[in-house]
């Protein structure tokens, strides 16, 4: 998925999109810093309420994308998440993930 794809996929979660998804592998993607954050955007407005395991594997994120994602997580989106799947060293999210008790793996 591109970051304009992201941005189009993640506005249909934001609008209420597969509301009973528990899992989400967006593993392998090619999207970056805009993609998380229009992934982030959506979870802010109630997007996937339900998400257990979130996977974000082998994607061009870096620390603007990641920063962004700790932050909406320490706000409380993902209310249902419990495991998030993420190679890249930061400290940011892995904080925000124990303070909610989320296995960052």
């Amino acid at each position: 998925l591109s970051d304009e794809a992201c941005k189009a996929l993640f506005s249909k979660l934001a609008r209420g999109a597969l509301p009973n998804l528990t899992e989400l592998d967006l593993s392998f993607n090619n999207f970056s810093d805009a993609g998380l954050k229009s992934l982030s955007d959506s979870l802010a407005m109630g997007a996937l309420p339900q998400l257990k395991t979130l996977v974000l594997y082998k994607n061009q994120i870096g620390d603007i994308g990641l920063t962004s994602f700790a932050e909406a997580l320490a706000m409380g989106v993902l209310p249902a998440l419990k495991d998030l799947y993420c190679v890249v060293n930061a400290p940011a999210l892995r904080a925000a993930c124990e303070a909610r008790g989320i296995a960052f793996h």
